[in-house]
């Protein structure tokens, strides 16, 4: 008598992997959750499983990635924003171009058009920050795009690192405002990248991973046929009077530090706010060092700073949330008076502002690139 016999398709374990991944991960992260996150490194780094509103989201995220390579618009429009982007390719993250950057409907013509194969999280490496009504995720997902024309095969596996943020309604539901990748694409044969650092990793353990070894890095070259997408042709880049309102702002904050004026950032930062330095994160470290807003009211007052500088800023509007991304240049006495080669430093960011009662605030603040250190100003050129 004949019987059937069924076959497990790539597809098929992907999936198979990618619940045993997050069984592991949430086991790992047990003890972690069981302790309550009061300090600012833990509450910026919280685990998949640490509260319901980590669980809703890492279960949304999850049928989003599927969402997309099903092709279903539908429930992929039901969770974003109308006004949510994606960038596409780091090389924003220290004044480059995106490779790719998309509003709700480019990036829905990918979904309809199935433009990728795979697009799974790894569950190991998603952490996030929650701040009242909104949340930041970071962490990466394993990709393949469909065939490339002319080919019979799929494209490579790749890992892309990404910082997401979402809105939680007043009904509860979150919706997907950002996304943007501060790591990648990276070549990741079996879906092992060879620039992953651990989450628990020491300063030099980390040093031990090259962050862009010989073959990793998957985007071609900046070149005329590839020069990536403009300021003036890209989508996620606002050119509205709240944006430049945000900037003047960012600005303003600023100012506040060099002149310590602690009563304007009192009412400028979030009682939440967490500003996390060093960029290991965008790869699977811990981060470097985690400032709060008590630590920014005390570099006020002790005039930590006597240069704090903005530029390359652009602004994405999502209503009342701005997302901010370029560089700052800071100069530190006391730094120069001990390590002269460090006083003068900059860094890239992306940083998160939500407005409410009419009233902007800084919530989020994380390297992307950086810091690079100068004895001069003009030692850090655009670095």
């Amino acid at each position: 008598m004949a019987t059937g016999r069924s076959f497990m398709t790539a597809r098929d374990l992907m999936r198979f992997l990618q619940i045993l991944l997050l069984t592991i991960s949430l086991a790992s992260t047990s003890t972690l959750v069981a302790q309550s996150a009061d300090s600012l490194f833990e509450r910026q780094g919280l685990p998949p499983d640490a509260n319901a509103n980590t669980r809703a989201l890492t279960e949304l995220q999850f049928k989003f990635e599927d969402a997309t390579i099903r092709g279903d618009v539908a429930f992929v429009e039901g969770v974003e924003d109308p006004t949510m982007t994606m960038v596409h390719g780091d090389r924003w993250t220290n004044g480059g171009r995106p490779q790719l950057a998309d509003d709700r409907a480019a990036y829905n013509q990918r979904v309809a058009s199935q433009a990728y194969y795979v697009h799974d999280l790894d569950p190991t490496s998603l952490r996030y920050e929650l701040h009242r009504d909104l949340a930041i995720c970071y962490g990466r997902y394993l990709s393949v795009v469909s065939k490339p024309a002319g080919s019979n095969a799929p494209g490579k596996i790749t890992s892309i690192w990404f910082e997401r943020v979402f809105r939680k309604l007043p009904d509860g539901r979150w919706v997907y405002l950002s996304h943007r990748t501060v790591h990648g694409p990276i070549n990741s044969p079996a879906g092992i990248d060879p620039t992953r650092v651990a989450w628990t990793s020491t300063v030099a353990e980390q040093a031990k991973v090259p962050a862009n070894p010989p073959g990793a890095y998957a985007l071609p070259p900046v070149s005329a046929d590839n020069p990536g997408v403009p300021v003036g042709k890209d989508p996620t880049v606002s050119r509205s009077p709240e944006a430049a309102e945000v900037i003047a702002f960012q600005t303003a904050i600023e100012d506040a530090l060099v002149k310590g004026d602690s009563a304007f950032l009192k009412r400028a930062i979030a009682d939440d706010f967490s500003m996390v330095h060093g960029d290991i994160w965008i790869r699977g470290g811990p981060a470097g060092h985690v400032d709060g807003k008590d630590d920014f009211l005390r570099y006020a007052a002790d005039q930590h700073y006597t240069v704090r500088d903005d530029d390359h800023v652009h602004v994405e509007m999502h209503g009342d949330v701005a997302i901010a991304y370029g560089r700052y240049v800071g100069y530190v006495p006391a730094k120069a008076a001990t390590t002269p080669s460090q006083g003068w430093f900059s860094a890239w960011y992306e940083r998160v502002y939500e407005r409410q009662g009419g009233r902007w605030q800084i919530v989020s603040h994380r390297t992307v690139f950086g810091p690079t250190y100068g004895s001069t100003r003009e030692s850090l050129g655009d670095k």
